[in-house]
This record gives structure tokens, C-alpha cells and sequence, in this order.
């Protein structure tokens, strides 16, 4: 029939114009659809490595936070040179740390880190201690930060300012291109082969307050060419297969060409507009019946990926944002049907008490579904069969979580969420019955449970960087960072409603004694409990938080006013009292007193620092007190507290400009009045203040943690004194020092007394330690080892002030001393006092029964000299004869003293 037409010209004629009336749509349309599909081929492209770029520097981002939080661990463990991937780490004071920028300052100030990034210079990365007093420094590694393994394909890093940070090997760092220029691909040659690249730029401002990246990601250009060739040669073969058509069916498809095409084109041509939903519809069974189904297809698939891509890159902008699980998973819900081609969906949850909940994706217009309780049969059986990627389930498992009937033949496939090694939920796809498990279903599946999974994993990791950022991890509760948030808010709502917001600051008067008696482990138990039962005392609004050591916080707001003298103190008094209570430890009964200062705002002041500022001097003064006291702020204590504070910076000041010296008290017998000795007392001329008193001083020095240095000072001027005195032939008089009986239980305290006796070749017995009577030098203590070692090795033991502090007629017929000294007290009101004499003659009588030498302290009088000489006392001390001197004076007093010897005799034997 086709060689009839053929055969006339009009047929000719007629059969041409239908070839060209058929082939010249197809070819239109051939040609547009060619011209989209590249359009399209080459946005994916570009997309693709638009999401690569950002991925890439998104694991920069995540790295760099990793970084900061392996300086704050190394900082807090002195693990600086211990750290890979930095070339040098410290702190900002160190002589090598660079000075940080203006911008950088406010970046540490405002987010705990700060990064400078510039071209040539290696990336500096500073972040706050976990603390937040100190400020760490390290320049890290561009090959280890910027390298990376499982990127290969060409890339460049540049800073803001588009210099060139880091290049991979064969890549020219390309030129800057304009904004507008940025967001398209570009072409570049490594080693002779064409790459397309793009532009991403990461900024970090919300991590570090300033500055920021660029990545410049690579692909093959081949990417795009293989794909475009395999598209031609695909419309060469359509367009041979149509003219094959049209000649074969020329006679009787004219008519029934006309309209598919025109729907052809109509949908292509929507489907370029961005019509994704664009369909064609074209009846029948012929060639272009199933061209009209290809494009349905076409148009539906690209739709999906479409969708999907947006549903992916609105689950990362989640995922930046630190969303919560619930939003992510309601915005998969939302998306899920019109994303992946599949016949229902929804998400599994594991809950805290370890059920699962199941929540169906609802479609357009639909009510969304309340969450389903999966059954525990069911949960076991999908444990048993999930793995790390995925499951297909021959049964409607979307249905039956449901409570619905299931459906003949529908299939579900179960894709795990894995956080952190575990199964924390899932997404499941429900396929109708007699659809074929489509490899894109499971990719796309796979992709939407991984994207899942980084949410998860980001979630708990903020949450984790959270906790440790705002809470103790010992006791749980908040630190110093979230009380702080917790006062200022408090103290703001006391300005703005005219209430009162409270500060108790709660410290163990001796904690300190429990970590050294039972050890560490045992002071975190006793803290534990010291935090359990504050916590039980708070009310709800309450905050319990631990400051420092064994120092806790109470924040009582919102309260009256007229109320809160009577609240706060009740308050306080209970807790003194729990705290009181006895706590097991180790198998043994530990009681502990706490003292607690108090602050009010607004009324002691208005915001954290003050508050606590104040509640630590009320603090203070509440120690001072005594044991387990409670004192709120007064306005005098600030006073008293700089006056102290002036002192002790004045008395640093002296003990570097060596103003400490020692005066000596000579010690005389009672019978003759020669000097046998002398007591080294420690003196502070300042040139300011003159000779201040020891009983200001000497505090303050306990204060600083200066007793041991104390201690040594006065035994080296002490033995430095005699070696002196010795030199210009004076009679060998033995020195007193006066010695704290902690500062005895030192381990290395008789090496350091034998040792300033050695460096200046003194006897042992030249010096003699008077100690107060303490428990502390009971039976078995390391003071009493430690005297009866100095005891043994002829150093002489003075029990000073006797009969005043811990001591029985039993301790003192143990303790290793060689000396009795009577307190004042003794001596001031024993003339015209019948009992105190007969007290003081019972006591010499008994210390030299028990061979101790007895020295009586504060003799001012005449009669008293008598009555101490009566009664057998071996030594006088006192202003009767002398009061402390310098050692020039005393060494001029015991060269008179040997004069008037010398003259006695000399007198006797005339």
C-alpha cells in the first residue's frame, strides 16, 4: 500500500508531507527534551557537587568542634604535647601563643572559641578552658585538618578573602570568581585532565563569631560528557525507530499521530516550566501509548528525586539547626509519600523505657496519625531480622502497627536508624501487593534512615556538649555556667516584679580531712550525698548547684520581700542540719559541719558576681564563727575584708623584701639570773605600718598557706643567729622556736630541722621546738613520730602554755618533751592567791619528779620571781628581766650578762 502512495506524485508528495509533518514534532520535541534533559543532567551535576562541597565542609565544621573539645580535655588533663594533628598547643600566656585580634577576643567572650584562618599561615584555633579562666591556643595541621581520605577527587580550601589555603596535588588554585559566577560550575585542568568545579562557602559565625571558608569541589568533566553522549545516541535510536514508524504506518497513523504528539509536546513543555506533576495521557497500545507511559515515568521519577532532594536538604538545615527529634521526624512524616514512590510509610521510635512507637506518614489533606504502641512480639521479631542496612518484611507490618487489617500481598521494608552502635528507631515503606522492591524505593529508603541517623547522632552529641557544658559530673548538678544563667534570671525577675532572689553559698568546714583520712574515692561519695540531700531540701523552683570542691550554691527565688528573712533562715538552719547528719562512708560513720553565707538580691546587689562576692564574705565570717554557722551579708564585712585583703597583699610584699626578722626573749635561772637561753619570736617591721603585731600578722600567714615556709624561715634565722653568736665567742645559749604541731605531721619535717642544723654545724641540743598541747600528738599520730624521732636525735621538746590546752596528768607522763613551760595565766594571779600557788608548786613539783625542765612564761614581778624560785622553777621568762629583743641588743645583754660573771668571780676570789 505504502508503494501505491508512493506511486503518484501526489502519494509522493502526500507521504513526504506526512514524513515531515510526523518527523518534524518528534524532532522538536527530540531536540527540546534533548536541550532539558542537559539542563537538568547539568543542574544535578552542579547540585551534586554543591552538596559534596558542603558536606566537605560540614565534616570541617564537625572537626574543628572536635578539635576544641580535645584542647579543653588536654588543657584539663596537661596533655598539651600529647595531641595529633597540632603543631603547637598552649595557653594564651605562653611565650609562644600569637595575640589574639579584637574580633577574636569578642569570639572567645561570646562562644568559648574563636579561629583565624589566613592564607599562608597555618589555621590557630583558641578556645576557653572547661573552667572559662583560661584561654588555649594551638595552631593545627593544614595537611591533617584540611586532608581528606575519602575525598578523592580535586579540591581547593580558601579563606574569606579567597586566598588559597589548601590545594590538592595537580590543582591550580582558580581565579576568584564574581558573586554572580560562584553559584555556576567551572572548568579547570588537573594534570591535563577537565574537571567541573564549584563554589561553597561555609561561614562561621555562629561557632566562632567570625570567619569562615571556602570549598572548591571537583568532579570529571566526564560526569556530565558520558551521560549526554548516552542521551544522544538514545534520541538518535528514537528518531530512527520513529521514522521507521511513520514510513511503515504512513498510510493509516496520520491521523493518530497528531494527537499523542501534541500531548507529548504539552508535557515536555511543562515539565520544562518545572511542572513536575506534568502528565500525558495517551491511549491505546502503540509506540507512542508506551512513549506517552516513559515520559509518565520520567516525569514521576524526577519528581521523587526532586522532592527528595528538598526533603534532604530541609532535614539538614534541621540538622544545623540543632532541631529536635520531633520536628525532624514530623517533617519526614510530612514528605516521605511525595519523596519515595511507595505505598505508605512511617517511623519507628525507641523510647527511654525501651518500647517502640510507630507514627504513619499522612498524605495531603490527611489528619495526622497519633503514634501507634508496637507490640513487643513484633519488636522482637524485627530485632532479630534488622541489620545494619536494611530488611524486606513479607507481611503489611504498616497496617498491622496500626491495629488495621493487613493486606494481601503488601510488603514492607524496614530500614534501621543506628546511633552511636545501637537501633534507635526506623523508617519503614509499605509496597502495595505485586510492586517490585525497586532499587531507587531502597536507595532512597537507605539515604532517608542514614539522614536519620546524622540527626540522631547530632542531637545527642548537642545534647551531650550540653550537659557537660552546663552540669557537674560528679553530682549532676548544674556548675558555675548554668547558676549563672539561673541568678541573673532570678535577680531579673526580683527587679521587674519586686521580689527577693537568695544566694546561700554552702561550704565543709573540714572536707579537706575526709580526702586525706579516707581518700578521694571517699570524698566524691560524701560530696555525692552532701548534693543528694541539699537537693532534698530545695523547693521545686530551687536551684542546687556545686560551685567548686565541696562548695554548694542554693538560689531561693522569687520570694516576698516580708517573707524572705524568716524562709531564707529556716531554710538554712535544716540545712546545717542535714549536713550535720552522720554519713556512711567506707564502712564507717563520718560527720562533717557545713558554715553557709547569705545574699539577697537586689537588696546586697543585682546580679551573679555581686551576689557571690558577698555570699563568700558572709561565708567567712560565718567560719569565723565557728563550726556549722550560718551569717548573712552585712555591709561591715566589706570593710573588714579589704582592710584583710590590703594586709595580706602588703605581707606578700614584705616576705619578698625580706622585712621578717625574729626578736629573742632571754630565758634566765631562777636562781642566779644568768641568761641559759632565748625564745625566737617573729617580728614584721614595715615601712609603712611600723612594727606590726604578731597577732595581726601571723593569721594571715595561716591564711596564705605560708606555715611550712614560716617554719622554716624561723629555724634557719634561728640557727643562722647562733652560728653568728658563736662566731663572736658569746656563751652557747640554746633557742626556742615555736612550731604548729600540723606542721609536724609533714612528712619531710625532721629532714628539714636536722638539715638547717647541719648547713650552719650546730649540736641538735642548741635548738628546742616548743609545741602546743594538741590532740594531734596523741599516741600513734605522725607529730608524735615525728618528735620522738627529733627527741631521739637530742633536739629538745617544750610543751608550751601547760595547763591551757589538751593535756592530763597521764598524756604528759607520755609525751616525748623535755621542757614544761606554765602558761601566763598561771603566773598573772598567783601573788596574794593561795590555790593558784599551791596549783603551780603541785605542777613543778610534778614535772621534775617526771624530769622536765620548767621554764614560767609572763613573770612581770618581783614577788612572783620569788615565789617561782620558792617552789623549785628551773627558768624565768618575762618582762621582769627583758622583753624580746633584737638580736644585736640580746647578743649586747648576754655579753653583759658574762661580764658580770666574769666580775663576780673575780670579786669572790679577792
Amino acid at each position: 500500500m505504502i508503494r501505491v502512495h508512493l506511486r503518484s506524485r501526489f502519494g509522493r508528495r502526500l507521504f513526504l508531507s506526512f514524513l515531515l509533518a510526523s518527523l518534524l514534532p518528534i524532532l522538536a520535541l527530540a531536540a527540546f527534551a534533548y536541550h532539558e534533559m542537559q539542563k537538568q543532567l547539568v543542574d544535578s551535576v552542579q547540585r551534586g557537587l554543591r552538596e559534596d562541597s558542603k558536606n566537605f565542609g560540614m565534616e570541617i565544621v564537625s572537626e574543628l568542634g572536635w578539635r576544641i573539645e580535645l584542647m579543653r580535655n588536654a588543657e584539663a588533663a596537661n596533655a598539651f604535647k600529647r595531641l595529633s594533628g597540632f603543631t603547637w598547643m598552649g595557653l594564651a600566656d605562653d611565650a609562644e601563643a600569637p595575640l589574639a585580634s579584637r574580633q577574636e577576643l569578642d569570639a572567645l567572650a561570646q562562644h568559648g572559641a574563636a579561629l583565624r584562618l589566613a592564607g599562608g599561615a597555618p589555621p590557630l584555633l583558641m578556645a576557653r578552658s572547661g573552667d572559662g579562666f583560661k584561654t588555649i591556643v594551638g595552631r593545627l595541621d593544614p595537611g591533617v585538618l584540611w586532608q581528606r581520605e575519602v575525598v578523592n577527587m580535586p579540591y581547593c580550601i580558601f579563606d574569606l578573602q579567597h586566598a588559597p589555603l589548601y590545594c590538592t596535588e595537580g590543582l591550580r588554585p582558580p581565579r576568584r570568581a564574581a558573586d554572580e559566577a560562584r553559584h555556576r560550575m567551572m572548568a579547570v585542568d588537573v594534570a591535563g585532565e577537565r574537571f567541573l568545579g564549584t563554589f561553597w562557602e561555609g561561614r562561621l559565625d555562629g561557632l566562632f563569631g567570625q570567619g569562615g571558608f571556602v570549598v572548591f569541589m571537583t568532579a570529571p568533566e566526564a560526569m556530565l560528557s558520558a551521560p549526554l553522549t548516552r542521551l544522544r545516541l538514545g534520541f538518535a535510536a528514537m528518531i530512527v525507530l520513529a521514522i521507521a514508524l511513520a514510513v511503515g504506518l504512513s498510510a493509516n497513523q496520520i491521523r493518530r499521530q497528531t494527537a499523542p504528539l501534541d500531548a507529548l509536546t504539552g508535557g515536555v513543555r511543562r515539565l520544562a516550566r518545572g511542572d513536575l506533576d506534568a502528565l500525558v495521557d495517551v491511549p491505546g497500545d502503540d509506540e507512542f501509548a508506551m512513549l506517552g507511559g516513559t515520559f509518565n515515568a520520567m516525569s514521576g521519577r524526577l519528581r521523587s528525586k526532586f522532592r527528595m532532594l528538598g526533603l534532604m536538604a530541609e532535614l539538614d538545615q534541621a540538622v544545623l539547626a540543632s532541631a529536635e527529634r520531633g520536628r525532624i521526624t514530623r517533617t519526614i512524616l510530612d514528605r516521605v509519600l511525595d519523596a519515595i514512590p511507595c505505598d505508605g510509610a512511617g517511623v519507628l521510635t525507641l523510647r527511654p523505657d525501651g518500647t517502640v512507637d510507630y507514627l504513619r506518614a499522612s498524605g495531603p489533606g490527611e489528619k495526622s496519625d497519633l503514634p501507634h504502641r508496637v507490640p513487643a512480639e513484633v519488636v522482637d521479631r524485627m530485632r532479630q531480622q534488622s541489620g545494619r542496612d536494611w530488611v524486606e518484611v513479607d507481611d503489611d507490618l504498616d497496617s498491622r502497627l496500626c491495629g488495621e487489617v493487613p493486606q494481601p500481598g503488601r510488603r514492607a521494608l524496614v530500614f534501621p536508624v543506628w546511633t552511636h552502635n545501637r537501633v534507635e528507631g526506623g523508617l519503614l515503606l509499605a509496597l502495595r501487593a505485586g510492586a517490585e522492591t525497586d532499587d531507587e524505593v531502597v536507595s532512597s529508603g537507605r539515604a532517608l534512615a542514614d539522614r536519620m541517623s546524622v540527626a540522631d547522632s547530632s542531637i545527642a552529641w548537642e545534647a551531650r556538649l550540653y550537659r557537660q557544658s552546663h552540669y557537674d559530673a560528679l553530682t549532676g548538678l548544674p556548675n558555675r555556667m548554668l547558676l549563672r544563667d539561673r541568678v541573673e534570671r532570678a535577680c531579673a525577675r526580683a527587679r521587674r516584679d519586686g521580689l527577693c532572689a537568695a544566694l546561700l553559698l554552702i561550704d565543709f568546714d573540714d572536707f579537706k580531712s575526709i580526702n586525706e583520712a579516707l581518700g578521694y574515692q571517699a570524698g566524691d561519695q560524701f560530696l555525692v550525698e552532701a548534693a543528694r540531700r541539699i537537693e532534698g531540701l530545695a523547693r521545686p523552683n530551687d536551684t542546687v548547684a556545686r560551685l567548686t570542691a565541696d562548695e554548694f550554691v542554693l538560689v531561693v527565688p522569687d520570694v516576698k520581700p516580708a517573707e524572705w528573712m524568716s524562709l531564707v533562715h529556716a531554710l538554712a538552719e535544716r540545712l546545717t542540719a542535714a549536713l550535720a547528719e552522720p554519713v556512711v562512708l567506707d564502712g564507717q560513720e563520718v560527720v562533717s559541719a557545713a558554715s553557709t553565707g547569705i545574699a539577697v538580691c537586689p537588696d546586697n546587689a543585682e546580679d551573679f558576681d555581686g551576689l557571690l562576692k558577698l555570699s563568700d564574705l558572709a561565708l567567712q565570717e560565718a567560719k569565723r564563727s565557728g563550726r556549722g554557722s550560718v551569717h548573712f551579708y552585712a555591709q561591715s564585712m566589706n570593710r573588714v575584708v579589704s582592710e584583710r585583703f590590703e594586709l595580706s597583699q602588703a605581707l606578700r610584699r614584705a616576705i619578698q623584701n625580706d622585712e621578717l626578722l625574729l626578736h629573742y626573749q632571754p630565758k634566765v635561772d631562777a636562781v642566779d639570773e644568768r641568761i641559759v637561753g632565748a625564745e625566737a619570736l617573729v617580728r614584721w617591721r614595715s615601712p609603712s605600718r611600723g612594727l606590726v603585731s604578731p597577732g595581726v600578722f601571723l593569721p594571715l600567714i595561716g591564711e596564705m598557706g605560708l606555715d611550712g615556709w614560716l617554719a622554716d624561715f624561723v629555724i634557719d634565722r634561728a640557727c643562722a643567729q647562733m652560728k653568728a653568736w658563736d662566731a663572736r665567742g658569746l656563751p652557747a645559749v640554746p633557742v626556742s622556736v615555736n612550731i604548729d604541731p600540723a606542721e609536724l605531721a609533714a612528712p619531710d619535717f625532721c629532714e628539714r630541722v636536722l638539715s638547717a642544723l647541719a648547713r650552719y654545724d650546730l649540736p641538735c641540743e642548741r635548738l628546742e621546738l616548743e609545741i602546743l598541747e594538741s590532740a594531734e600528738v596523741g599516741e600513734g599520730s605522725a607529730v608524735r613520730d615525728a618528735l620522738t624521732r627529733l627527741r631521739a636525735r637530742k633536739v629538745r621538746i617544750a610543751l608550751d602554755d601547760f595547763g591551757t590546752g589538751y593535756s592530763s596528768l597521764v598524756y604528759l607522763t607520755e609525751l616525748p618533751a623535755d621542757v614544761l613551760k606554765l602558761d601566763r595565766a598561771f603566773i598573772r594571779t598567783m601573788v596574794g592567791d593561795v590555790r593558784q600557788q599551791s596549783i603551780v608548786e603541785q605542777v613543778i613539783a610534778l614535772a621534775r619528779s617526771l624530769d622536765f625542765k620548767v621554764v614560767a612564761e609572763g613573770v612581770e614581778e618581783s614577788a612572783q620571781h620569788a615565789l617561782l624560785r620558792r617552789m623549785g622553777c628551773d627558768q624565768i621568762q618575762g618582762f621582769l628581766f627583758s622583753k624580746p629583743l633584737p638580736a644585736e641588743e640580746f647578743a649586747e645583754k648576754l655579753s653583759g650578762d658574762v661580764q658580770r660573771a666574769a666580775a663576780g668571780v673575780a670579786g669572790s676570789a679577792v
